[in-house]
């Protein structure tokens, strides 16, 4: 399953620039880690419409840096 629908990718790209493939990335990592503890996360974010949701994706991407961030 894509993690991040192209349109949305498009629409970061447009907003990011060259930073929204690393975004994308952090918040594919994050989604598929909850996809492992909770299966039916695709299935709610595609129930929900978050996954067409840019800010979704900033915002986990945000958290990613963070923990990163706290590891080093």
């Amino acid at each position: 399953m894509t993690v991040v629908p192209e349109q949305v990718a498009a629409s970061l790209r447009e907003k990011h620039g060259a930073t929204a493939d690393v975004m994308i990335g952090e918040a594919a990592g994050l989604i598929e880690r909850a996809a492992r503890r909770w299966p039916a996360v695709d299935a709610f974010l595609d129930a929900s419409g978050l996954r067409d949701s840019p800010d979704l994706i900033e915002q986990l991407a945000t958290r990613a840096a963070r923990r990163r961030a706290a590891i080093t």
